[in-house]
């Protein structure tokens, strides 16, 4: 019998991007009973949201009096997808750092999506507005000729992890993101790429 993934110990960076696929393949199930349970309704406002900017966009581009000028596809529908989707890229965020937390706590066992539950209602409202700050920093970063911004992305994204692994607030957060990633940078950078990688395939099959 396969013995489940121990989170808390030294890895490369071929070791990391293993046991990452490994972890989600033992926990394919129950992870995917949480991400429907919890993230299901998220889903549901960004698909509606998505079919009425659609909408839009098509009402703009077929009516005649737009032809002379650009399409007013800017309008409340735009910004009420983008808000959706944004909460629901917190949400899957808070909900994947929830369940992993919980994994660990219970010594490398899946746990109940009631167990998730109850971290996700505890962390989404602390990890939305850090997220908010957090990404207006980067932000600001790649304003400032690009190379702070790239340099402070994989810092600040372990960020949230740590607020949620180690429940604490995001000022130790971030002094403990600096302090994980000062030797470790590269692989960070690389296992961020291969998640982002992994993600949008995970997207594109949904879709």
């Amino acid at each position: 019998m396969e013995q489940n993934i121990e989170l808390r110990q030294v890895r490369d960076f071929g070791e990391l991007v293993n046991d990452t696929f490994v972890f989600v393949r033992q926990n394919l199930k129950p992870l995917l009973r949480s991400f429907v349970s919890i993230c299901g309704v998220f889903i549901v406002f960004v698909i509606v949201s998505s079919v009425l900017y659609y909408m839009r966009i098509m009402e703009a581009m077929g009516d005649a009096n737009e032809v002379s000028r650009p399409p007013e596809i800017f309008g409340f529908e735009y910004f009420l997808n983008l808000f959706f989707s944004f909460l629901t890229y917190i949400a899957i965020s808070v909900m994947t750092l929830s369940y992993i937390s919980v994994y660990k706590d219970k010594g490398n066992q899946a746990p109940a999506v009631e167990e998730v539950w109850g971290y996700f209602k505890y962390f989404f409202m602390r990890l939305l507005w850090a997220s908010i700050l957090l990404g207006l920093l980067c932000g600001l970063g790649f304003v400032l000729c690009l190379i702070p911004g790239f340099y402070l992305w994989p810092i600040l994204s372990v960020v949230t992890a740590v607020m949620v692994f180690e429940n604490c607030g995001m000022d130790y957060a971030f002094e403990r993101g600096f302090k994980l990633v000062k030797n470790h940078w590269w692989t960070t950078f690389g296992a961020l790429i291969i998640i982002i990688v992994v993600v949008y395939a995970a997207s594109l099959i949904f879709i």
